[in-house]
């Protein structure tokens, strides 16, 4: 392909990019930005720009990917991939790369956009890499063969090298904002939990404010007691918001038992690495087969003392990441301090209300029933 540019008209575009990302702080403008640039550069009939850090993981974020289709752009809004496709790990480890091809080929639906009845014939694809940090993918593609060549990938690279600092400080700032605001609902549920006294609100409380701030279908709240090394449940969630019960165990084996014995989070982020975990599960709930793909777990410590372990769970590969474990622990803490206030409320209400001697309920007690079921007698209707 010729060059639609001289090097100064190169030179001339890639600082109007460099301006025009410094005024934008919304990462998917930046993207267009960077599309656009790259269209004036080279051209282009399909495109992407997909964030990703491949020392993070997680789920690929398409910013933007628009291809055409009866000759008019259209914004693509159904990429959604759940994990890097072999093309972008392959432009990581290469630095980037072009593809030429002769004619139509099949692609996995998951790794393709937009009008899948044709093929890109000619593909360049190169890592956006800040420092030393990779943070995305960028990708032009034509459905004329042989339209792009080495020149047209070098080309990119710089482009992509050009516009890799802006797009770290917008997904920076995203994430910032972001985790403040999970922050913000975290510190506002501290009073709720702090407040009750009652084990069932406190775990409710944690339960609900966790499903604000991250990915969770299964929650579980386990204690420990250390006179008969066993774990004993106190609060469980089954998707979809099914409260159920699950017994007790020794606590040899299982995810909680695991965290008493070492007192360290666990995150998981696929089966596979459940599973190279050799962590002997307990499994609870009504399902035949677990659909968990992702597992957070942290240990709760009050005092130097482990109490036990609060989980999230997720149906999704790669559902967390290190702020949600850093955001797990700071519940769990809180949430310790809260079930150790509500054991020693219902240790000092027993004592309160039983005779010492006999462990029935005392002659005050039994009055303050009698008072309670005179004043239900006075209230109803029936004789």
């Amino acid at each position: 392909m010729n060059e639609k540019y001289s090097i100064q008209a190169e030179i001339n575009i890639l600082a109007s990019l460099g301006r025009d990302l410094a005024a934008t702080t919304d990462a998917e403008t930046a993207a267009k930005i960077i599309l656009d640039a790259a269209d004036n550069l080279m051209g282009w009939d399909a495109c992407y720009l997909i964030l990703y850090d491949p020392k993070k993981g997680g789920v690929p974020r398409p910013l933007l990917t628009i291809d055409t289709v009866n000759k008019e752009r259209i914004f693509q809004r159904d990429a959604a991939p759940q994990k890097p496709s072999e093309n972008m790990l392959k432009a990581i480890e290469q630095g980037g790369f072009l593809s030429q091809y002769e004619e139509f080929f099949e692609v996995e639906p998951s790794n393709s956009f937009g009008d899948r009845s044709q093929r890109t014939l000619s593909q360049l694809f190169v890592p956006v890499v800040s420092g030393s940090r990779t943070i995305g993918i960028l990708s032009i593609q034509s459905y004329q063969k042989y339209y792009y060549d080495n020149k047209q990938l070098v080309l990119l690279n710089d482009l992509a090298s050009h516009c890799a600092g802006a797009l770290e400080r917008i997904w920076a700032q995203e994430a910032l904002e972001d985790f403040v605001e999970r922050l913000k609902i975290l510190h506002s549920a501290v009073n709720a939990i702090n407040a009750s006294l009652e084990m069932e609100r406190v775990c409710q409380v944690v339960y609900e404010t966790v499903i604000k701030v991250m990915p969770c279908n299964d929650f579980v709240i386990d204690g420990y007691d250390s006179s008969s090394n066993e774990i004993v449940p106190i609060y469980a969630i089954e998707n979809p918001d099914k409260r159920v019960y699950t017994n007790r165990y020794v606590a040899d084996h299982g995810m909680a038992g695991e965290i008493v014995r070492t007192r360290m989070p666990l995150l998981f982020t696929s089966q596979r690495e459940m599973a190279e975990s050799t962590i002997k599960f307990e499994l609870y709930g009504s399902t035949d087969i677990d659909p968990t793909e992702s597992v957070l777990a942290v240990p709760m410590i009050l005092h130097g003392e482990i109490y036990g372990m609060v989980s999230a769970q997720s149906f999704e590969m790669n559902a967390y990441d290190r702020d949600d474990l850093y955001l797990l622990e700071v519940l769990a803490s809180h949430a310790a301090i809260a079930i150790e206030n509500a054991r020693l409320f219902d240790s000092i209400q027993h004592l309160a209300n039983t005779d010492p001697l006999t462990g029935i309920l005392n002659r005050r007690r039994f009055f303050e029933l009698a008072e309670l079921e005179f004043s239900k007698a006075e209230n109803s209707t029936q004789p």
